[in-house]
């Protein structure tokens, strides 16, 4: 089996002559056999000797670079099983103990994620990981994806005016960044939340929407998901007419008879751009056009399509 040709590969690395390699190197080889077999272990059930065999990497070989994988393993090993608190405590492990380790940055960044997940009360604690690993590595890629998830948490945390402001640094910080628009998104939905019943202020998030859905070479789902938005700041402001038109140039922009460009978040933005603008079309009065735009919907196969059926089969139609 896989692990006797684990065990024979460390015997092979354990028997090799002495001066035939640096001790660095044997070591190398020592430490990842080591790492291997634990992984192995783990995967195949045996996760208790396993983890007896991280914590002995840690132990005997303190500075390979396999102890320091070894906490990931760990922690990977702990998410798997939904423990999301064991797995963020080993992960702040390995960013303390090894502070300049370029897996500290990761580990930082995954133990913020499992903050998250493990609900509210652990939310502004989510927010300081992400804090220390943006205070710690400023120049690491993962600093700009760590400031959007503290926005992130910030917005569940009902917070709009403090996660608008480190969306506008990421925005002001990252102009060439190539997920700078999701900060964007993310900074108008601030607007947008902020603005409660403000018609000037739903306008301006309407204006900071319909900019974003401009820019060249956007995912199509964003897209779609932008446009909703673009729609619904609108119908907010008051500016139905506007929304409408708004509506239906997404459903004519991005439903086409290649139905396959649309993944999964594009359906389901589209389903609540076609539900919207059939609505609207009820509300004017263009019952038959209505119809056809809730029949699109189960034509397509959208989420909500029974929905969709429901609307236009009470809806009376005299002649179309």
């Amino acid at each position: 089996g896989v692990q006797s040709r684990i065990d024979a590969l460390f015997n092979r690395v354990e028997s090799i002559p002495e001066g035939t390699l640096e001790p660095s190197e044997v070591e190398l080889l020592r430490t990842e056999v080591l790492l291997l077999k634990a992984d192995f272990l783990i995967r195949t059930g045996e996760s208790t000797a396993g983890i007896e065999l991280l914590k002995l990497l840690r132990t005997d070989f303190a500075e390979s670079a396999a102890a320091e994988q070894s906490y990931l393993t760990e922690a990977s090993y702990y998410a798997s099983t939904g423990d999301f608190q064991a797995a963020q405590e080993t992960l702040l492990s390995l960013a303390s103990t090894y502070e300049s380790s370029s897996l500290a940055p990761q580990a930082l960044y995954e133990a913020g994620i499992y903050g998250q997940r493990l609900g509210p009360d652990q939310f502004a604690n989510a927010v300081r990981i992400f804090d220390d690993l943006t205070e710690r590595f400023p120049e690491n890629p993962l600093y700009f994806f760590a400031r959007l998830k503290q926005g992130d948490i910030l917005r569940q945390m009902n917070d709009f005016a403090a996660a608008q402001i480190i969306y506008e640094d990421l925005i002001r910080l990252f102009p060439e960044h190539p997920r700078r628009y999701l900060a964007e998104l993310s900074r108008a939905e601030c607007m947008l939340a902020l603005a409660k019943e403000d018609p000037v202020q739903l306008q301006n998030a309407a204006l900071e929407l319909e900019r974003l859905l401009n820019i060249q070479n956007l995912p199509i789902d964003f897209q779609v998901e932008v446009g909703f938005k673009w729609g619904f700041a609108l119908q907010q402001s008051g500016a139905r007419k506007e929304a409408q038109e708004a509506f239906a140039l997404i459903s004519s922009r991005f439903l086409l008879d290649d139905k396959t460009q649309l993944g999964a978040t594009g359906r389901y933005w589209m389903s609540r751009v076609l539900l919207e603008l059939g609505k609207h079309l009820e509300e004017a009065g263009e019952l038959a056009e209505a119809r056809r735009i809730y029949r699109k919907m189960v034509a397509y196969n959208l989420p909500g399509r029974n929905l969709a059926q429901s609307r236009a089969n009470r809806l009376v139609v005299i002649e179309e």
